[in-house]
């Protein structure tokens, strides 16, 4: 189930996550996607990501100084997505038992297939975080580029949320709906785009949520927008990111 979803900024949902861990005594954690900003290495004791802490170090001389406990984390390397992080995660899950909990911050955006990977973490984790840029961030434009920006990279304008991102996410009825970012989405009037505060930077960019046992995905596929007339597609997302959180 999702629990205890909120709009927040990275900030809060940090605290909420380190004082939760705290009161819950949990010490056997595991952050998917963390090596690059390990803010809970005080009780992760696996981390899965593409990067190494080392490799990370040195582009960014001194960023681990806070978080010396990185240092003595298991490494899962490789993406996770493939089976072969999922088989070393079960083989560990097998030999030492479920991790109490699970953090994935600013990662499931860039996965190709965020059902299958949110179907496979309660496998081996009781419950746990999950933080993604909200809708106001995914659907406002210049967020990456002041106009400076534009003229180096040799763009004709702005375009909605981060380059590298697949999916916007909102949360409707304790359901986590997940949308592909469609190249047909920069041309849509969303009818609330005043809200979107576009070419401002955002305070409370990230939605965070809480899970526990499951959590209850809803992505919109072909069945939903694969219609002969192009508008039957624009109006299912205009209606559909324009209710929940």
């Amino acid at each position: 189930m999702i629990y205890n979803e909120q709009i927040e900024s990275r900030p809060m949902g940090d605290k909420k996550i380190l004082d939760y861990l705290e009161a819950q005594n949990h010490h056997r954690c595991l952050d998917i996607g963390g090596v690059q900003r390990p803010f809970a290495s005080k009780f992760v004791t696996t981390y899965v990501d593409m990067v190494k802490p080392g490799d990370w170090g040195k582009r960014y001389p001194g960023m681990y100084e806070p978080y010396p406990e990185i240092w003595n984390s298991k490494l899962i390397l490789g993406d996770c997505e493939t089976d072969t992080v999922w088989a070393e995660l079960e083989q560990d899950v097998f030999e030492n038992g479920k991790y109490d909990f699970a953090i994935s911050s600013h990662m499931i955006e860039h996965l190709s297939d965020p059902e299958g990977f949110l179907g496979k973490l309660p496998l081996v984790a009781n419950e746990g975080y999950i933080a993604v840029p909200n809708k106001v961030f995914e659907l406002g434009r210049g967020r990456e580029f002041s106009e400076e920006g534009l003229n180096r990279c040799k763009l004709i304008g702005y375009y909605r949320g981060a380059f590298p991102h697949r999916w916007i996410f909102t949360i409707k009825e304790k359901v986590l709906w997940g949308f592909p970012k469609l190249g047909a989405i920069e041309m849509v009037d969303f009818g609330f785009e005043d809200k979107l505060k576009h070419y401002k930077p955002l305070e409370f960019g990230q939605l965070g949520f809480m899970w526990k046992n499951d959590i209850p995905v809803r992505i919109v596929n072909d069945s939903d927008i694969g219609f002969p007339d192009p508008q039957t597609a624009v109006e299912f997302y205009r209606k559909e990111l324009g209710s929940g959180l």
